[in-house]
């Protein structure tokens, strides 16, 4: 069993966890950071946590799925080296999130307001702020669930032949998309 340990609301650190699951850190409103010793799964954990600013992951965190920032409305979110993996888009129903900082991990480009894979091949998430048209790079094979959610300020999307997947509700609230 796993450990959970708090400093004055500030930081949690998570020992011997695998995974941390719905809501672990709902409306947990002072929380900054989360350090793993181990590595872990984060799945729904900080949903509806509405008054965060920003969230650290740091420590051994290797997976994050499944909607893990779903309604939060963190402005920027720091992707560690530890990570390899987003199952299902981790940001969505989300629309004050402006920045996802990669510096320091290498399977992942944050270009133009989009998240995608080191290898260009798959969008994760797109910037809901996004304005206008949007052109998909040609080596891009899939777009991740929910990867476009609440872009309601595009007008086009424009797909290569290389799309040969669209996830569920990739494009959904995307009221002004034309084309």
């Amino acid at each position: 069993m796993g450990q959970i340990t708090t400093a004055h609301g500030i930081g949690v650190v998570v020992d011997g966890a695998t995974s941390i699951h719905n809501r672990t850190f709902c409306r947990c409103f002072e929380l900054r950071s989360v350090t793993s010793k181990t590595s872990v799964r984060w799945q729904e954990a900080f949903a509806w946590s509405d008054k965060q600013k920003s969230i650290t992951a740091q420590g051994l965190v290797e997976t994050i799925v499944s909607s893990a920032f779903y309604g939060c409305t963190i402005s920027s979110f720091k992707i560690p080296r530890s990570v390899v993996f987003f199952g299902k888009n981790p940001f969505s129903n989300r629309t004050c999130l402006k920045e996802i900082d990669v510096l320091e991990n290498l399977n992942f480009v944050f270009v133009d307001g989009v998240l995608i894979d080191k290898g260009m091949t798959q969008i994760i998430n797109c910037d809901p702020s996004k304005k206008g048209d949007y052109s998909i790079l040609i080596t891009v094979a899939a777009i991740g669930n929910g990867a476009f959610t609440k872009c309601s300020s595009l007008t086009s999307i424009a797909l290569p032949e290389s799309v040969k997947e669209i996830g569920y509700g990739a494009l959904a609230f995307c009221h002004c998309l034309v084309q």
